[in-house]
């Protein structure tokens, strides 16, 4: 059961629960019960209310006040039933029907709802509660293009509502006019800049439409009103992290982990954060938590086995870099033994550096640098300097992407390796 209405107390004061503007001034309305109403003693009323009626079964009044008790006490199928039989003794009281349509809007029977509105509406057309929920009813049926129409009509009665403004951005962004959508939610956060709703759609819309820069700039207004908001800072923190901006995207996941957001991805994002801010102890630590959180996460025992390299770890390096390898996807296969490749050659361990190296030219053929470590390894280990010469070779044919650096030196030693295999062989 959907529980609205106090939201929408807080939205639209005086559409749902103002007892002194829904009671009908009704002589026979028994005063107690109403007194008790308005005390609040809501269990009361309805405790005492069927005895009541045993004597006036046909004072629709009584129906009604029975179901805003109910409604009150968080029982809508309870509500319903009070509020369909006040409608069965006066079918043309709007203030029973529009109860009624609520009771089926809150329990999800939309068609139903739907069809009170607008009986409501050919009875009285100014009726401005049952137009909104007739608008919202056929939001929650799905139907944006004529929702959209209602909450156009409904706008040019309540243009300053930033409520209809975030209603109608969903509707035709659903429609596909995502130019009028972002229209529509920008003004909904002029005029409610506490409208955390709207600046996360909005938000999360434009990083779809790679309009990064556009969605910081919402993040960082909305949390101005919204310091703690774990949404909010969740997508900063990942924005930051995205631009590879490591040490403010450290703090913001700091503040996340703070707040109780201890899940391994957000430990595992903080940790590549620190790996690469130069703070590898603090990188290890949060690494090693994100995998007691979860140990099947191939990218966290990456991660770690680079942190633990770059502390010269080699030995745990290489247990978690062939950990990863076995929990990884194919697509970062390459990644995994790239790093494994300089581990164990940091080991000495050249035979299984070599093959590792091998494996990520074969799981991904464009890391064309890896030409360039191969040849590097097999000149500085190996006495057949014709194989280094080989792989520079290479890497001088195929690179388009690397460094300037990288290929001059390559260039240097290419030369070098030339001059040394001439002189062996007129030697020989």
């Amino acid at each position: 059961m959907k529980i609205h209405y106090f939201i929408w107390q807080v939205l639209f004061p005086g559409l749902l629960l103002t007892p002194l503007i829904l009671f009908p001034q009704d002589k026979t309305f028994p005063d107690t019960l109403k007194a008790l109403y308005l005390q609040g003693k809501f269990q009361n009323v309805v405790t005492w209310l069927p005895t009541t009626l045993q004597n006036d079964s046909t004072n629709a009044s009584l129906y009604y006040l029975g179901g805003m008790a109910w409604r009150n006490l968080l029982n809508e199928r309870e509500a319903l039933s009070y509020f369909y039989k006040a409608v069965a003794l006066d079918s043309s009281n709007t203030q029973f029907l529009f109860a009624l349509g609520r009771s089926y809007y809150i329990l999800d029977r939309f068609a139903e709802a739907a069809a009170l509105f607008r009986k409501i509406l050919r009875i009285d057309s100014t009726h401005y509660g049952a137009r909104l929920w007739q608008a919202e009813t056929e939001f929650a049926r799905q139907h944006y293009r004529e929702a959209e129409r209602l909450y156009r009509n409904l706008l040019l009665r309540d243009s300053q509502n930033a409520h209809l403004h975030r209603r109608l951005a969903i509707c035709v962004l659903k429609t596909g006019n995502t130019a009028r959508a972002i229209h529509y939610f920008r003004q909904a956060l002029v005029l409610n800049p506490y409208d955390l709703e709207s600046a996360l759609t909005l938000a999360k819309f434009l990083l779809r439409k790679s309009k990064q820069d556009s969605a910081f700039l919402i993040i960082e207004q909305t949390l101005s009103y919204h310091p703690s908001s774990m949404p909010l800072l969740k997508i900063r923190a990942n924005i930051l992290f995205q631009k590879k901006l490591y040490r403010a995207a450290a703090h913001n996941f700091h503040r996340l982990v703070a707040l109780g957001d201890s899940s391994a991805p957000t430990l595992r994002r903080l940790g590549v954060c620190l790996l690469y801010s130069d703070s590898l102890t603090a990188a290890q630590t949060i690494l090693t938590r994100a995998l007691q959180r979860d140990s099947t996460d191939a990218l966290t025992h990456f991660y770690l086995g680079i942190a633990l390299k770059e502390s010269k770890h080699y030995s745990k390096a290489v247990r978690h870099l062939k950990q990863g390898i076995q929990l990884a996807i194919p697509n970062f296969l390459a990644d995994f033994y790239t790093q494994l490749g300089s581990a164990l050659e940091s080991q000495l361990n050249y035979p299984d550096a070599i093959q590792s190296y091998r494996n990520a030219l074969r799981y991904d053929p464009s890391r064309t640098i890896i030409y360039f470590y191969l040849a590097s390894l097999y000149e500085n280990y190996y006495a057949d300097k014709r194989v280094a010469l080989w792989y520079y070779r290479k890497f001088l044919q195929v690179d388009r992407n690397s460094e300037a650096s990288f290929r001059d030196y390559a260039q240097l030693r290419l030369k070098k390796l030339i001059q040394t295999l001439h002189f062996i062989n007129g030697k020989n």
